[in-house]
């Protein structure tokens, strides 16, 4: 299933990660999600969960049209070669943690069938 993106929140995204304000998220000086989120706030008059900046980050990084970085400290403009494998390795993280989820929850679905009361 495909996330659905809120454009607004996509192009001032695409702003901040193509340089083109004053903020600046780099590795040694990442942005992190509640701060976009205020930062949305700023420039919509509205404000937005830090799941739309999530959505439209993956959008972001689907189409190619800025190198977002992540890791625990937020997001960042991959600037090496080292950035990106960061970026992948906390992806493959998460990645895995949903796996470990949803494998905990399918085996709790077989215990519920098999105990249920017939």
């Amino acid at each position: 299933m495909r996330q659905v993106h809120n454009p607004k929140v996509t192009n001032i995204l695409l702003k901040i990660f193509r340089k083109e304000t004053g903020h600046y998220p780099s590795i040694k000086k990442p942005i992190q999600s509640t701060e976009l989120c205020e930062i949305i706030e700023v420039e919509l008059g509205d404000k937005k969960p830090p799941a739309t900046i999530r959505k439209s980050i993956n959008f972001i990084r689907e189409n190619y049209l800025a190198p977002i970085g992540s890791n625990k400290n937020g997001y960042y403009i991959c600037e090496s070669e080292g950035d990106f494998e960061e970026t992948s390795l906390h992806l493959l993280c998460r990645i895995r943690s949903l796996q470990d989820a949803l494998f905990g929850i399918e085996k709790m679905k077989v215990d519920f069938l098999n105990n249920k009361p017939a």
